[in-house]
């Protein structure tokens, strides 16, 4: 509990998933397939847009449009994209294959191989995704019983 302006408030932090570069959120599927290897995770395969119409309710679904995988979240990826960017296993997928790609990472262009080339390609987008710590803080107020929530957030530096 934290004491602001004499009110005693309940604090909460928790991890999330945020991309810290131009190009959008999104995960290749090295992630996918950690989930389903060292997770056990059942990750439906989709080809087209319209595939996720059968996948609705699942949490993750690969998308391989375009000759390359990357993860999506069932029908509407936009509206529960938070339940991915929040999800310990998927987090925890995110940090071990950072830490697997990190030399590649550390690379530039110049210096890569035309294979390691090829597999930065599959795994690039990792490099601007980052483990952020967010603090939630909550406190019902009151004026003569009538009660109302106050939640305040914000990035933990």
């Amino acid at each position: 509990m934290i004491n602001i302006e004499g009110k005693e408030m309940i604090s909460e932090t928790r991890k999330v998933l945020l991309n810290k570069s131009y190009g959008g959120f999104e995960l290749p599927k090295v992630v996918a397939d950690y989930l389903q290897e060292q997770k056990g995770w059942d990750i439906p395969v989709i080809r087209v847009e319209e595939d996720f119409k059968k996948y609705s309710a699942s949490l993750l679904c690969l998308c391989e449009m375009y000759g390359q995988g990357r993860l999506v979240s069932g029908n509407d990826h936009y509206r529960s994209e938070e339940q991915i960017r929040f999800h310990p296993d998927v987090i925890e997928a995110v940090v071990a294959m950072k830490e697997k790609h990190q030399e590649l990472f550390d690379l530039s262009p110049r210096q890569m191989t035309e294979e390691q080339e090829a597999e930065y390609n599959k795994v690039r987008c990792l490099e601007s995704i980052k483990v952020v710590e967010i603090v939630i803080e909550t406190d019902i107020d009151n004026y003569d019983g009538i009660e109302k929530l106050e939640v305040r957030c914000y990035e933990k530096f």
